[in-house]
């Protein structure tokens, strides 16, 4: 429809008023990126609990998260594969067959064969193992992504 067919005797014919009304009756809040947490509406989550195979619980900012007191010792690890573990929210259960993987596996490939046939993703099994190992097997440094 052509802008000389639009009049007020035809369908697509919109009434200007109509219109901004129903413009001032929406209302959009953009989020700001000052607001505190406590000002929020929705809940904001501070992590997943994670096993292998994916999420298990979410966890919301003020609820309790209780850590396993069967937790491996701290630099079995390394800092960085220990830093995106408890970031990711994985369970002791879980580090403790990643460290089991690690100790066992006589390659790269034995390693990501043990944890995703326990449902973990491949690309992530991978770049746990270069954060274990300081072996890039994932992606070499100067690839762009």
């Amino acid at each position: 429809m052509s802008l000389s067919q639009l009049s007020p005797g035809n369908v697509g014919y919109l009434n200007l008023q109509q219109l901004s009304t129903q413009f001032e009756q929406l209302q959009v809040r953009s989020p700001s990126p000052y607001c505190s947490l406590s000002s929020s509406t929705l809940p904001i989550i501070l992590h997943y609990n994670r096993s292998l195979s994916g999420i298990t619980k979410t966890v919301y900012v003020g609820e309790s998260d209780s850590i396993g007191i069967d937790s491996p010792p701290a630099g079995i690890l390394g800092i960085a594969a220990e830093k995106y573990l408890f970031a990711h929210g994985y369970q002791v259960s879980a580090t403790w067959s990643i460290i089991h993987a690690f100790r066992e596996a006589n390659s790269s490939q034995d390693f990501t064969n043990y944890l995703c046939a326990r449902g973990m993703a491949m690309l992530e099994a991978k770049y746990i193992f270069e954060l274990i190992s300081g072996c890039a097997i994932y992606l070499d440094d100067d690839v762009i992504i």
